[in-house]
């Protein structure tokens, strides 16, 4: 919800049924919050708490019920690992913390593993069931098949109907409609990354959908070709790994940084940031000491001061034993946009003027 320094205070209004977390009322905030209770220190007495139920918690956070069609798997252990699909074999996405809720939309044929949706991620995820709580009822829920894990990464249709189109775009003839929940190989996106070009058995071409009605079923979407209006993919059109940085000045002072890359190469491991003064040197500086947020492809950083030669890069793993995704150069004086890769190849930045322009 945010991050709070030290110091801030809160009233307890209950605890969860492990004993690892607060639910405490914050000035400032319309809701209840939780914090870790090892990082907290208490002023009074426990006794009078009310230990919340799983089924109380799921109701304060307005989990699905029993009358409605998704499920809540809450993770149980302090760190757990989410994956493109069904099994160890299948590449780490990110790593969630206990306590992390995420509606159930799928079983793997095995009865093992649990296909959820997590707000950090853009991709359904898979979980182990066996260290997740479930709350509410499976019987509603579809079990994947083999042939449907073998279309991964795969869109899954959402609206009753949805049309295919020849092209990426409305004023494209419509092929066919899909019914709801049908899944499709993804094998392209549109350049603008508002479109994907799937595989539809039933017809004997490729086929456009719109990505907002439809829920990706995991694999990664970093290695696919981005196709150009007519549908063919243009030279060099293939992703590459990549960071951008979103630079603000607050009036207070300091300088704020949003950074995000995308790693065609996925990472089994953390991504961490580092920042140097020159590209010609090897000593790096890690940055998540800085961090306010994060999630798998993305961190908020905040500083009282940044030097003026700032080349931030991001690792999947640490520098000394990991690997290099991206490197982009900074203007730490200069609030905007910055980019590791443009059309041309150079560095891109979009500085803020005076007037509010771009």
């Amino acid at each position: 919800v945010t991050t709070v320094p030290a110091g801030t205070q809160g009233y307890i209004y209950g605890i969860d049924p492990d004993d690892d977390w607060f639910h405490i009322e914050l000035e400032g905030f319309d809701t209840r919050v939780w914090v870790y209770q090892d990082l907290t220190t208490v002023i009074g007495s426990l006794v009078a708490v009310k230990i919340y139920t799983v089924q109380e918690i799921a109701q304060l956070m307005g989990a699905p019920g029993p009358d409605c069609s998704l499920p809540l798997a809450l993770t149980e252990p302090i760190t757990m690992h989410v994956r493109t699909g069904p099994g160890l074999l299948y590449d780490i996405v990110g790593i969630v913390p206990k306590g992390t809720q995420g509606r159930i939309f799928g079983i793997d044929p095995d009865n093992d593993w649990f296909q959820i949706e997590l707000e950090a991620f853009d991709t359904l995820v898979w979980v182990y069931q066996d260290l997740t709580t479930v709350i509410g009822s499976l019987a509603g829920v579809k079990w994947v098949t083999e042939a449907e894990l073998a279309l991964l990464p795969a869109a899954i249709t959402q609206p009753l109907l949805l049309n295919a189109r020849a092209g990426p775009g409305l004023t494209y003839d419509i092929l066919t409609t899909i019914p709801q929940g049908t899944w499709m190989k993804i094998v392209g996106i549109d350049t603008l990354g508002e479109w994907y070009r799937v595989d539809l058995p039933d017809l004997n071409q490729q086929a456009w959908i719109f990505r907002d009605y439809a829920k990706v079923a995991g694999g990664s979407l970093s290695g696919l070709i981005q196709l150009a209006l007519g549908g063919n993919p243009p030279p060099g059109s293939r992703l590459t790994s990549s960071i951008t940085v979103a630079l603000s000045l607050p009036p207070a002072g300091g300088v704020d940084l949003e950074v995000s890359w995308v790693d065609v190469s996925g990472c089994a491991q953390l991504y961490n940031l580092y920042h140097r003064s020159s590209p010609d040197t090897t000593v790096y500086i890690s940055l998540d000491q800085a961090a306010t947020s994060s999630n798998a492809n993305s961190k908020s950083l905040s500083f009282s001061t940044l030097s003026g030669n700032s080349f931030i890069s991001a690792w999947c793993g640490s520098m000394a034993a990991g690997r290099e995704v991206a490197e982009v150069e900074i203007d730490p004086g200069v609030a905007g946009t910055y980019s590791s890769t443009t059309t041309t190849g150079g560095l891109a930045t979009v500085p803020d003027t005076d007037d509010g322009s771009r």
